[in-house]
């Protein structure tokens, strides 16, 4: 089943990843992404693996949809429709 859902990994010590993550919780859309940490609790998840830079937005296939930092504006939501 597939779903709107952006799951953001990221990894605590990533200044990058920290502004991504203060974004979304500012966001009227954040209840549309699922963060995972990638160097913590969730490093043994599926989407956490093969990650090139922090943070990757992948879409609920896995697929990486941006690699690095983006602001949240139309144009990136749009990739996950």
């Amino acid at each position: 089943m597939s779903d709107n859902k952006i799951y953001v990994v990221g990894a605590n010590w990533c200044g990058y990843s920290k502004k991504m993550y203060a974004e979304i919780a500012a966001s009227p859309h954040k209840d549309r992404f699922v963060i995972l940490e990638a160097t913590g609790a969730d490093k043994d998840h599926e989407f956490c693996k093969n990650i090139r830079g922090y943070p990757t937005l992948k879409n609920s296939k896995g697929e990486v949809k941006q690699t690095g930092y983006a602001p949240i504006t139309d144009a990136l939501l749009a990739k996950f429709n």
